[in-house]
């Protein structure tokens, strides 16, 4: 098959997220399963170039604007081109960036296909949210996703709760549209060694965003600090409200025992993971969590928060701990009896490493793809489909 797929950003960026990070590795397996792929990313002019890929990279200008998506014109004006030159048998997006791609593939009678990544999409549409206008300016992005979505012959999801999020704000598209795929973690997060005697350091990686509750982290931290005056936090990642954070730490009396570690490469988190007591990741919401199924990957035991997706990988008192969103005492008190019993806490990070290595396997994700590619091509080919 020749597959275009689209991702918003790139995978070599330093505030690269999750989702194009998916995107990346689902096309290398593909290209493993003998599939023709290219992958139209967004770059910035001073974006670094990718190092030698199985797949084909194509470009489109990067917008970098907070309340609406520009990237939908550069990437509707480059998709257009694609699919007219391609011959491609299907495009696949994976955010906002693809919102022309279906008229597109539409006059080319090929099948479009999106991933929905949201922790949210509106439950009505664009135009019946103009009479809020407000309201409509902080969340035109969503809505964008959500047009993308109905679009779509067929939309997957990696969790049921993100199933759940897209059959609900689309209530009349058909639960049998939207398909639940487990995505996959990067084989290098499974050969990591865990350091024998670990730093007495606790470790979250990921944007520097709210979302990841890095305040309330912050101020559990301060309680553990009351216990253990020794115990490190390192806080790896990049996003606008760092330096927010670390006035906060300061303010709280523990700026001397958090470090705000910036971008880091992979091979660096890997390094650092090993050598952690755990990872704390007490996200307010998340679609699916891939950082933390990396975590969970390497054998690093894992305090999470009982939110989206992720009770549906994280087995609470076996492959690692769960706590409710907000509650800084709960997330102090695990902490707490995390740095008490380490050996109780490297039980539940093996167990999670065998666990997260039979559920999450990106060839397998694109064996369960390619079937439901070739399922909806066929069905198009049907008398009276085209």
């Amino acid at each position: 098959m020749r597959i275009l797929l689209t991702a918003n950003g790139s995978p070599w960026t330093r505030n690269k997220g999750g989702g194009t990070l998916a995107v990346h590795h689902l096309a290398t397996a593909f290209s493993r399963r003998g599939h023709e792929v290219t992958v139209l990313y967004g770059r910035r002019p001073k974006d670094p170039h990718p190092p030698g890929l199985s797949y084909s990279v194509e470009w489109a200008k990067f917008y970098q604007v907070a309340t609406i998506n520009l990237n939908i014109f550069s990437f509707g004006k480059k998709i257009k081109r694609l699919i007219e030159t391609g011959s491609f048998d299907l495009v696949h997006g994976n955010a906002e960036e693809a919102l022309f791609a279906p008229t597109h593939c539409r006059k080319a009678k090929i099948p479009f296909f999106y991933t929905s990544h949201a922790n949210f999409l509106p439950s009505e549409g664009l135009l019946q949210s103009i009479g809020r206008p407000l309201r409509l300016l902080k969340s035109v992005n969503t809505h964008l996703e959500r047009a993308t979505a109905q679009s779509a012959d067929l939309v997957f999801t990696f969790s049921e709760f993100s199933k759940n999020l897209v059959v609900e704000a689309l209530d009349a598209l058909s639960p049998g549209k939207v398909k639940v795929v487990s995505p996959g973690v990067s084989s290098e997060w499974y050969e990591v060694k865990r350091e024998k005697g670990q730093k007495k350091q606790l470790i979250l990686w990921g944007r520097m965003a709210d979302q990841k509750g890095i305040p309330e982290l912050l101020q559990a931290f301060k309680i553990v600090r009351e216990y253990f005056s020794d115990i490190k936090l390192l806080l790896v990642g990049e996003g606008a409200l760092r330096e927010e954070y670390m006035s906060k730490a300061l303010r709280l009396g523990i700026s001397e025992a958090v470090s705000f570690e910036g971008w880091k490469d992979e091979a660096t988190i890997r390094k650092m993971a090993s050598e952690s007591l755990a990872g704390v990741f007490p996200s307010r919401i998340e679609s699916f969590g891939l950082a933390i199924a990396e975590a969970m990957a390497t054998g690093l035991p894992v305090i999470a928060t009982r939110v989206g997706a992720l009770p549906e990988f994280i087995i609470n008192g076996k492959t690692g701990n769960l706590v409710a969103p907000g509650n800084i005492e709960e997330l102090a008190a695990k902490l707490i009896e995390c740095i008490s019993d380490p050996d109780r806490m490297e039980m539940f990070g093996a167990a999670a490493k065998i666990d997260i290595r039979k559920k999450f396997c990106w060839d397998n994700t694109a064996e369960i793809i390619e079937n439901e590619y070739d399922r909806i091509i066929k069905k198009r080919l049907e008398p009276g489909r085209r």
